[in-house]
């Protein structure tokens, strides 16, 4: 039942159905003006009609009389299933994660399309499988997979990887590896490292909300003073806080191609704007200045932490982190990381307890720091002294 010929009929017939989704998707968006998940739920009724009779008839050639019932009925046990995960992973992609509406339907329907037909040839359409012998079968094949999983992802022995901060030449490495094509996938939309580095990219609303709240929660306060900022990768805030009035803005990276571009984007704001490639272990007490970091604690551990705190105590300072926390958008992300980096690097970042945060400001004699929280950061926080945010 399961073979290329009909896998290829199966796809056009997705094709068609998806069409015809699509097609009442939009026009329920544009025209009828539904919101995004009800249009969801109503589109999908219209493609699975067509999925149904043209499986049936083409894909599979189970057109006997006597069969339509219990296929009928085992199609919508099917379509109950996939479209109640079809609604809760659409609203988790656009409601939980922030992905727009059309980024988001394309995710649901690909992660859909393959458990659908596997579920279509050995169940719905097969003549003598019921449901328990269905469900035995696609046991075996989880457990063969889960199998084939672990052979993949072999559980490492020992201690957690060394934080990117204790190990300086895999770190510049490392950063120096990712630092560009991440900022370009993150905040610019482009990126050629494959499906799941575009659906990362995509997804990162967080990300784009973060720098631009981070700009905005700084420009009232930056005028007439100097800012740092460590961790600056390519200096993606340097131009907005020299036009909000700072009088001069440092960036340190520990990344050599980072530091590059930075120079070479702001060279026509030479003498307001300097970039240097530095590890934050290195830095001296940084004066009267504005501190700022956007993601670095999520690499350092607490000592690196602390001295961030101790250079930057005679001025202000916001810092964005993770905050370690159950959720399901910080369950996705530890998931991204280990397919996309970890395992094959070693290096995984870190998610902080505010506890934690406030225990290292205390033992710097520092009071603990304003905490801004918003729904669209997801599990990151800003924390910070700047006056009235």
């Amino acid at each position: 039942m399961i073979g290329p010929a009909r896998f290829l009929r199966y796809c056009g017939t997705a094709l068609l159905a998806a069409a015809s989704d699509w097609l009442m998707f939009a026009v329920l968006i544009q025209m009828g003006g539904l919101p995004a998940v009800a249009a969801l739920m109503t589109a999908r009724i219209g493609g699975g009609a067509v999925s149904f009779a043209v499986n049936r008839h083409w894909t599979f050639g189970a057109t006997g009389p006597s069969g339509l019932t219990r296929q009928g009925r085992r199609f919508l046990l099917l379509y109950a299933v996939s479209y109640a995960s079809a609604v809760g992973l659409f609203a988790l992609l656009t409601d939980g994660l922030g992905a727009g509406p059309y980024g988001g339907k394309i995710v649901t329907d690909a992660l859909c399309f393959a458990g659908n037909y596997l579920a279509m040839a050995l169940y719905v359409f097969h003549d003598r499988s019921g449901l328990g012998g269905w469900l035995a079968h696609a046991a075996v094949l989880l457990r063969r997979g889960c199998g084939r999983l672990a052979k993949l992802f072999p559980r490492k022995r020992g201690g957690r990887p060394a934080p990117i901060a204790s190990a300086m030449p895999d770190a510049k490495r490392f950063w120096n590896d990712k630092i560009l094509a991440w900022e370009d996938s993150r905040y610019s939309g482009h990126t050629g490292q494959g499906w799941l580095e575009w659906l990362a990219g995509t997804v990162s609303t967080s990300l784009r909300f973060r720098l631009d709240h981070a700009a905005a929660y700084l420009e009232p306060h930056v005028r007439g003073r100097r800012v740092v900022e460590l961790g600056c990768g390519s200096g993606l805030l340097a131009r907005r806080l020299i036009a909000a009035g700072a009088t001069s803005y440092q960036g340190f990276d520990i990344a050599d191609r980072a530091i590059a571009r930075a120079r070479a984007t702001h060279a026509d704001l030479c003498g307001r704007v300097s970039f240097d490639v530095a590890a934050v272990s290195s830095l001296t007490p940084l004066g009267d200045v504005v501190v700022l970091s956007l993601g670095l604690f999520d690499w350092l551990d607490g000592p690196d932490i602390a001295h961030v705190f101790a250079i930057g105590r005679d001025g202000y300072y916001l810092h964005a982190l993770s905050e370690r926390r159950a959720s399901v958008q910080q369950s996705l992300h530890r998931a991204y990381v280990h397919l996309s980096y970890g395992r094959r690097t070693g290096f995984t970042p870190r998610y902080h307890r505010l506890t934690e945060i406030q225990r290292l400001l205390a033992d710097q004699g520092l009071p603990s720091p304003q905490v801004i929280r918003h729904p669209r950061l997801r599990f990151g926080i800003f924390v910070s002294s700047l006056p009235s945010l």
